[in-house]
């Protein structure tokens, strides 16, 4: 009985798929395509992309980043990021995937690792957090944070992106260039 709902699931998951506009298919195929090495399936992204209707027309490449920052992010939070169980998260939360990259950044990794010997201030807590972030920064431009990362084995880009937004932060709210520091942990 089991099989016999998934296969008819399937079924209508595929019926969906042929009724999207060709724009819609080429996007979701692409974001398969990156992932299915990983376990991502076309099932698992087209109930995202019904969560999260956007999806089906956001880039392949938007989307790809967005997983990536996820990802980086659970890594450095010490969370096991065995392919199924990430999925799952994926999906359960696939709001995420239409944040900004700077929130998923901001969210997964700069909030978190200023703190990470400390308790977050309420004031950085969800809810506007990017603006949040800026408003803390500006209100304390002396404070001084090691951000402790780790790359994921075998990926690259990550560090960089990271660097690239907290340049691109502390250039536009007139912070000293100094306020953060990656150190990368192997």
């Amino acid at each position: 009985m089991e099989t016999a709902l998934k296969e008819n699931k399937q079924q209508e998951i595929i019926k969906l798929f042929e009724q999207m506009s060709n724009k819609a298919q080429q996007n979701v195929k692409l974001v398969v395509q990156k992932f299915e090495l990983q376990g991502f399936t076309l099932d698992n992204y087209i109930l995202a992309c019904l969560k999260q209707p956007q999806l089906f027309y956001q880039s392949p490449e938007t989307i790809e980043k967005h997983i990536n920052i996820i990802k980086f992010s659970y890594f450095n939070s010490n969370k096991e990021i065995d392919n199924k169980n990430f999925w799952n998260q994926i999906l359960k939360n696939s709001v995420k995937l239409t944040c900004s990259s700077d929130l998923l950044l901001t969210e997964g990794i700069i909030i978190p690792k200023m703190f990470e010997k400390g308790k977050i201030p309420k004031e950085l807590k969800p809810n506007r957090l990017k603006q949040k972030l800026e408003d803390y920064l500006k209100a304390n431009p002396n404070n001084k944070y090691v951000l402790n990362v780790k790359n994921i084995p075998g990926e690259t880009g990550h560090i960089e992106s990271l660097q690239s937004y907290l340049e691109k932060l502390t250039d536009d709210l007139l912070l000293t260039k100094d306020m953060f520091k990656i150190n990368v942990i192997l």
